[in-house]
């Protein structure tokens, strides 16, 4: 405990600082996102927008963030934002660069506010790292210290933007300090609670998942989550190997960091033009809409889902800044009513049953893609404030990450290190 106590006030100080910065990191994306498609409802306002615009806007923020990158040659701070994070952690580089946060802050800001395909929490959790080692280095702590103050920050960054701390904290455990530690734990659950305070506090509206009809616990939705889960394993494997391959594209040649992002939000905004769904601000009311239980076409959902891995894919790929676990809660949803309207033609098509496999689908294609299963099953039940969602969600979720883990031994965020693949460092 005694750890702990050493690291009582940084770790305070680090929660305050990431819980502050989740909430301009938040309101940077919802300003750039007014300048580029105007206030109120995105689903609205994209619709109204010429065609042109359409496919352009996403070209114009990848083309700034390239500007940025090459500008100030920080390669750092475009990207996921993860895989920095663990690069810091296991080179034991636990001096982060201060400056670097509003950097990542700005040019995420841009790639989402311009109608990027990916999501938040990844540069967050750079971001939170990032002050969390600022806070060790003004502390004077040692490298030991920094790491765990490294973490904290990253279990706050989850915290604030996704009002889950207990997720933040699990997610910390699992791919950043990967061990339990009594003390080591406490210091990253302060952090992330006081976080979570910090926006909640600042007006930040928490993020939910509703739910309309609660999850079937019955013995057929846990035996069905079963092949559901090698589905959503492979499928992982196949949006793993789909990031790799846009970034060995998009930076195999030598050019201005701003040519692969420009081209890749073009790209990006010729998908949108006939799917918008692909766009961060759309992925909340879609996922709402799945759970709705709509009657949706499978057409429709199957080009929805690969849409969304293929812009995706060029969005992070090309080195435009943002994360893969918000695309991950919508491929799964995608994935989960996909495989709900298969069953259904077998006589397992009552809403329970249906809302369970949408759960499972989001659970398991995260726990494929980022190898961290208990997170996975832990933020759907903060998100949803249903524990019903546990016992068939936690079959599907760790089927899909043995899966995926048997198949390939990288998570999205350990192939940049193992294969030695960064954003513009391709040579």
């Amino acid at each position: 405990m005694r750890s702990f106590f050493s690291l009582l006030f940084p770790s305070i100080l680090t929660g305050i600082a990431v819980g502050l910065g989740a909430v301009v990191f938040l309101w940077l994306i919802d300003t750039v996102l007014s300048l580029f498609y105007g206030s109120g409802s995105f689903a609205a306002n994209i619709r109204e927008l010429p065609e042109w615009r359409r496919v352009l806007t996403p070209a114009v923020g990848g083309f700034f963030v390239g500007l940025l990158v090459m500008v100030l040659k920080r390669t750092d701070i475009a990207g996921e934002g993860v895989p920095q994070v663990l690069e810091a952690v296991e080179s034991n580089r636990s001096r982060m660069q201060l400056f670097v946060a509003p950097l990542k802050i700005l040019t995420t800001a841009i790639t989402l506010g311009s109608g990027g395909s990916a999501g938040k929490e990844g540069p967050i959790v750079q971001i939170g790292s990032t002050l969390g080692a600022t806070m060790g280095s003004w502390f004077k702590r040692n490298e030991h210290d920094r790491k765990i103050l490294i973490a904290a920050g990253a279990a706050a960054g989850i915290a604030g933007v996704f009002n889950a701390p207990i997720a933040g904290v699990i997610f910390s455990i699992e791919l950043i300090t990967r061990k339990f530690n009594i003390s080591h734990t406490l210091t990253i659950a302060l952090a992330a609670i006081i976080a979570n305070i910090v926006t909640r506090y600042s007006g930040v509206k928490a993020i939910s998942i509703p739910l309309n009809v609660i999850p079937s616990t019955d013995w057929q939705a846990l035996v069905l989550s079963i092949p559901l889960g090698l589905i959503a394993g492979v499928l992982a494997i196949i949006f793993g190997f789909c990031l790799y391959l846009f970034t060995v594209l998009f930076h195999h040649y030598k050019v201005p960091a701003f040519v692969p992002t420009t081209i890749g939000g073009f790209m990006v905004g010729c998908i949108g033009l006939f799917i918008p769904y692909i766009h961060e601000p759309m992925m909340m009311p879609l996922i709402a809409e799945m759970l709705s239980l709509n009657n949706l076409s499978i057409l429709f959902i199957a080009s929805v889902l690969f849409a969304k891995i293929l812009a995706t894919g060029l969005t992070l790929g090309s080195g435009s800044s943002g994360g893969v676990f918000a695309p991950a809660l919508l491929i799964g949803t995608l994935l989960g009513a996909l495989y709900a309207t298969f069953i259904a033609l077998f006589g397992f098509g009552d809403a329970a049953m249906t809302t369970t496999f949408i759960l499972i689908g989001m659970g398991s294609f995260f726990a494929g893609i980022t190898h961290a299963p208990i997170t996975a099953i832990i933020i759907l039940v903060e998100l949803t404030k249903e524990p019903l969602v546990l016992p068939a969600v936690a079959i599907g979720t760790f089927v899909a990450y043995l899966t995926a883990k048997t198949i390939h031994k990288d998570s999205v965020y350990t192939e940049h290190l193992n294969r030695n693949v960064g954003y513009f460092k391709i040579k």
